[in-house]
């Protein structure tokens, strides 16, 4: 019967303690991406509760030939991106959970 009560109020526990979120944007993420045309490692830094920084290094692939072109070749263009991203309803997503 114990066993039965501590298992219940573990279980109590931790769904109480799922539904403590707060709304906010992470810390800081990061990652890589990749695609059928390049790579990307990109970084994520919070500056507010709803707004992000998100810098993104990688190459992109460029190929050309063809019946247009005598040739057929390829370019690798390095990318560089920088840009602020806003997460609105924070607030309203949490509270749907």
């Amino acid at each position: 019967m114990k066993k039965k009560y501590l298992a219940l109020f573990v279980l109590a526990v931790v769904s109480v303690a799922s539904y403590a979120q707060k709304a906010s944007v992470e810390k800081s993420t990061y990652g890589i991406q990749t695609g059928f045309l390049g790579v990307w490692v990109h970084r994520e830094v919070k500056l507010s509760n709803e707004i992000a920084l998100r810098a993104e290094l990688g190459m992109d692939l460029g190929l050309w030939g063809g019946s247009f072109y005598p040739k057929s070749g390829y370019l690798l263009a390095p990318v560089i991106r920088l840009e602020p991203r806003w997460y609105y309803n924070l607030d309203k997503r949490v509270s749907k959970i």
